[in-house]
């Protein structure tokens, strides 16, 4: 059968699907309709399906396979997009694939490392450990006797996501076109994420680089352990990996029967996510149960690193402000920090934005902090951002995913308590970690050299203004009623810039303290008298500026 061919076939199956879970119209609009027979669509119609419309968008999803399996699952990350009923059908698709022969396995291994197994494996059980849409994971022993996994990666699996991920991406940007609902929901780009984040998936490499980078991270922190990749045994198509054993992480009567604190092992859970979000900026993104393991020691293992979130520090410190103004029920704070984190309109409503998020700190705010929910919070948080065109990029509903998965964690092995009664102790730490000079001093360069630059570009901008201005291309228009306001307001404006460049200033002097054993030949001691100095005369200018109304 020749690739034309396939397609077709796979189109009427797609079609025969969709038609018998009730969605018929569904194939009309996607122009379905020719590869369709009719008794088909009249058999589907004698006998309709009872479910409610989300649950047979996830039995389409599971008749259709791995690949259409796997488009769910991490659709349903996406809760700021799709409808919330949606969202929760999707969190329950499972991997229910049937197991590949352990002798294709045996042979991808092969063909992979150009050489038998048994030359480098002393020990390979035949019956895997799990099964998933992807791969199959089974347990061995190398040769010097480390305990491994190896993840082999289904056959043909790329060829047929290949086929079904061109087919998802044009009947997404076809329901884009024809549905306004799709268009609001921004289907077509949703559909390119997912399939770039599943083309990503499939290649193990990304899994590799991903918990090489978690074991370097958090592997070496008391209580945590991370798996170690055995580079030159892995590759786009196996994983090879030191097993760690465990239990998983909710399993509170394995706990107890091993003499473990449950609330202890979520504290350290707890600890050990928020060390990644807000110091690592390099998170796991998928901490549900089975990825997340306790061993008899009470050490959190940290597995399955196939899909991870990435903050840069501008992000990390914006979900830390958006998080402690929602604790706080600072509707305000949660706007700026809203706008600060997406990519906002230039006609934003701000006051519909604010009164949307006071409607969500009086739900969420009355509560006590030991019962505050972060994650539904933050999926709701984001669902307001989304109705008001604010773009959030993925790795925030990666982190509202993170979040929402353990919350639920939380409240089983530790009903009194929550996500944030947890992370309250660590927040004074991450603050400090925040305003770190040292973390200020590597930045210098970069600041100086971007002022620089701004500096340089002054004289031409003001060529500019001045140019328009002699060709009269520039009006100015004052309202004698308004004169004294405006200038009252730009004298205030220039107050506030002052102060700003003073407090730039200060930052930069303290970077070079801090970096620097000595400037210009001055010691560090006599650098930092001169910092303080420079620090109360700064805040006596800016306090008498406060008393006389110019800020």
């Amino acid at each position: 059968m020749n690739a034309r061919s396939r397609q077709w076939e796979r189109y009427r199956q797609l079609a025969q699907v969709l038609v018998r879970h009730g969605f018929d119209m569904l194939v009309d609009r996607l122009e379905l309709g020719a590869h369709l027979p009719l008794s088909a669509r009249l058999k589907a119609r004698l006998a309709p399906s009872p479910l409610p419309w989300p649950d047979r968008v996830r039995q389409v999803l599971v008749d259709l396979g791995p690949v259409w399996i796997k488009m769910g699952q991490l659709a349903s990350i996406r809760g700021d997009l799709l409808p919330r009923e949606l969202v929760e059908a999707l969190r329950n698709l499972q991997d229910a694939v049937e197991p590949f022969p352990s002798e294709q396995a045996l042979a991808v291994v092969e063909a992979q490392w150009q050489r038998p197994v048994h030359e480098l494996v002393s020990d390979w059980d035949p019956l895997p450990l799990a099964t998933a849409s992807i791969g199959q994971v089974y347990a061995g022993r190398l040769h010097d006797g480390t305990e491994v996994v190896i993840k082999v990666r289904r056959p043909g699996i790329v060829a047929q996501a290949e086929a079904d991920l061109e087919i998802a991406r044009r009947l997404a940007w076809l329901a884009e076109r024809r549905w306004t609902r799709a268009r609001e929901l921004e289907i077509g780009r949703l559909m390119d994420e997912l399939v770039d984040t599943l083309r990503e998936e499939f290649d193990f490499r990304t899994e590799a680089r991903n918990t090489d980078r978690a074991f370097r991270a958090l592997g070496q922190v008391p209580g945590h352990r991370v798996p170690k990749v055995m580079a030159g045994l892995s590759g786009p198509e196996v994983l090879v990996m030191t097993r760690l054993a465990g239990i998983k992480l909710n399993d509170r009567e394995g706990l107890v029967a091993q003499g473990l604190d449950p609330a202890l092992a979520a504290r350290r859970f707890v600890e050990g996510l928020y060390r990644q979000v807000f110091v690592d900026g390099f998170f796991h993104a998928d901490p549900h149960p089975g990825n997340v393991h306790v061993d008899p020691w009470g050490s959190i293992l940290w597995l399955d690193w196939g899909l991870a979130g990435h903050l840069s520090e501008a992000m990390r410190s914006h979900s830390a402000r958006l998080i402690i103004a929602m604790t706080q029920g600072n509707s305000a704070g949660v706007v700026q920090a809203l706008l600060n984190l997406s990519a906002a309109p230039s006609d934003v409503d701000r006051a519909g934005l604010l009164a949307a998020v006071d409607r969500l700190r009086r739900r969420y705010y009355d509560a006590p902090l030991e019962q505050f929910q972060l994650g539904e919070a933050l999926m709701e948080l984001l669902e307001v951002a989304h109705r008001f065109h604010l773009r959030i990029p993925t790795e925030y509903a990666l982190l509202a995913k993170a979040a929402l998965i353990a919350d639920g964690i939380v409240r089983e092995l530790a009903p009194t308590t929550s996500l944030l009664e947890f992370g309250r102790p660590l927040a004074g730490q991450i603050a400090r970690q925040q305003l770190d000079p040292r973390r200020w001093a590597g930045r210098v360069p970069e600041l100086v050299w971007s002022w620089g630059e701004e500096g340089l570009k002054l004289p031409s901008r003001i060529g500019q203004a001045l140019d328009t201005l002699g060709r009269g291309k520039f009006v100015l228009q004052l309202e004698d009623d308004h004169l004294d306001r405006l200038l009252e307001h730009w004298g205030h404006l220039v107050a506030r810039i002052t102060a700003a460049l003073l407090l730039g200033a200060m930052m930069v002097a303290l970077g070079l303290i801090q970096g620097r054993g000595a400037v210009f030949g001055w010691s560090r001691a006599v650098l930092q008298w001169a910092f303080l100095a420079m620090l109360g005369l700064s805040g006596f200018v800016v306090v008498r500026a406060l008393w006389r109304g110019h800020l």
